[in-house]
């Protein structure tokens, strides 16, 4: 939505949908607070809806107002199809205020709207000053954004001493696409090699790399996104069966136009010279 509520129509908003839909299995519609164009934009074609709403009696009244237009004014509701499924999502929650009778509890809003729950956001002061002040929330030494910043080292995922879960026998996996915008492709591989700095040069019996050319972040661009990684995984850690590569495909019009073999990193998919070079029968393995 813009300054002009008329620049998008329900035509251009499904045409964009069903482009989307080629690629994508989940298309996130979001818009501006209040019940406006935008919000009847996001809504209409809707299969699920996430109705999300804070503690204080006007945000769970238009959130009331939001179920009844999803029951009589979407695209389902007037085909007569299968309703909307609906979820709640609190935001700014305070059990302190809601004790002292200044929000409304879980319970109140759960019987107010009467559609399953979620997740609750709880409130935070610090985000709260830090959006009236203009000033980032990090910046604020007090607050938990900040204390979560400063532990940020103990729940990231790069830590490259892994031998307590080799020990245990586990199998790790890793996949990367080539043309994810971030985080870098380079990352992956980095901290694959750290690994190996760490733990000696060939872990290839528990851990193995597939990158993926032409994917972007997790799915979609122009390369084959499609993979079964959890079959391989399944077979190597309970039959002991190493991935030599695994099949990735590229989906187009309900058809595959495209596949690839995944080589376990540095090994990369190299096209023998003849044959489909969208076939992956075509390619080989090679080392670089």
């Amino acid at each position: 939505q813009t300054r002009d509520k008329d620049a998008l129509t329900l035509d251009g908003v499904e045409k964009i949908l069903n482009e989307l839909s080629q690629e994508f299995e989940y298309i996130v519609c979001d818009s501006p607070a209040g019940i406006e164009s935008g919000a009847h934009m996001a809504m209409y074609f809707a299969d699920h809806a996430i109705v999300v709403t804070n503690p204080e009696v006007s945000s769970v009244r238009d959130s009331d107002r939001i179920l009844g237009i999803l029951a009589s004014k979407t695209k389902r509701a007037i085909e007569g199809n299968e309703p909307i499924k609906e979820h709640l999502l609190i935001t700014r929650y305070d059990p302190e205020r809601v004790e002292r009778g200044e929000m409304l509890s879980v319970e109140d809003i759960k019987d107010i709207l009467s559609i399953p729950l979620i997740g609750i956001i709880p409130e935070s002061k610090a985000v709260l000053k830090a959006s009236n002040t203009g000033t980032p929330v990090i910046f604020d030494l007090e607050s938990d954004a900040r204390l979560v910043l400063a532990r940020a080292h103990d729940v990231t995922s790069d830590d490259p001493d892994l031998s307590a879960f080799k020990a245990r026998g586990g199998k790790l996996l890793m996949y990367h696409g080539w043309n994810d915008p971030g985080p870098a492709p380079a990352n992956s591989i980095a901290y694959y090699g750290r690994v190996l700095q760490t733990l000696g040069s060939d872990q290839s019996d528990w851990l193995r790399l597939f990158m993926m050319p032409g994917m972007g972040h997790c799915r979609g661009d122009i390369g084959p996104d499609q993979a079964d990684f959890l079959t391989a995984l399944d077979q190597w850690r309970e039959q002991g069966v190493a991935p030599a590569t695994i099949t990735a495909t590229r989906v187009r019009d309900g058809r595959v136009d495209m596949s690839r073999p995944l080589c376990p990193h540095p090994q990369v998919a190299t096209w023998m010279g003849t044959g489909n070079p969208d076939d992956a029968d075509f390619y080989e393995c090679t080392a670089q």
